[in-house]
């Protein structure tokens, strides 16, 4: 609530652009904002590019709740991509673009025109609803150790429960990396 462009630069979902745009000059908002929504997304669209349905297979084991979505999404790609990464150019969908081998300028133009839309749409909604966003983080901020404990208790058993069945994010790096590694090897052999 009082760093509003630190939390921005560490994490530009919607309701910290939002949070964000209700207290920053626009030109501030929207500098930080498209950088912080960009960075991540060469990584992706690269990713899938080179090592395409494994990519997808590395981001659908590792979050099982959107991989269902996501592979909807890959089925839809070949005559709604465009329309995918205009409308939501997350790190999902750069990476079934590069998989789907989008033209690099194509996904460019689209992902760059998308941000931009997303970052006005942002502000818009930051601007129309200040006061309710201004409630809503004046009732975290008194409530914010309570709401600590409640979060570490349910990361602890979420954590707890991934790591037995095997599916951390440290074990799903660690799968990743052999599965990389035996890529290499077939494309070697």
């Amino acid at each position: 609530q009082d760093q509003p462009l630190l939390l921005e630069g560490l994490s530009a979902n919607n309701r910290n652009l939002a949070n964000a745009a209700a207290k920053l000059p626009f030109v501030t908002y929207a500098i930080v904002a498209f950088v912080r929504l960009l960075a991540p997304d060469p990584f992706f669209y690269e990713l899938g590019w080179h090592y395409g349905d494994r990519t997808l297979g590395w981001l659908e084991r590792r979050t099982p709740t959107i991989g269902q979505i996501m592979r909807q999404l890959e089925a839809w790609f070949g005559s709604l991509g465009w329309l995918f990464v205009l409308v939501m150019p997350n790190n999902y969908v750069c990476a079934i673009a590069g998989s789907a081998r989008m033209r690099r300028s194509l996904f460019w133009t689209l992902n760059i025109v998308g941000t931009i839309g997303r970052i006005l749409f942002m502000w818009w909604v930051g601007q129309a609803f200040a006061d309710l966003i201004d409630t809503i983080t004046g009732w975290i901020a008194r409530y914010r150790w309570p709401l600590l404990a409640v979060t570490v208790g349910i990361f602890a058993l979420t954590s707890m429960r991934e790591w037995r069945a095997g599916s951390s994010s440290v074990q799903q790096i660690v799968k990743l990396e052999h599965e990389l590694e035996e890529a290499i090897e077939d494309e070697s052999a």
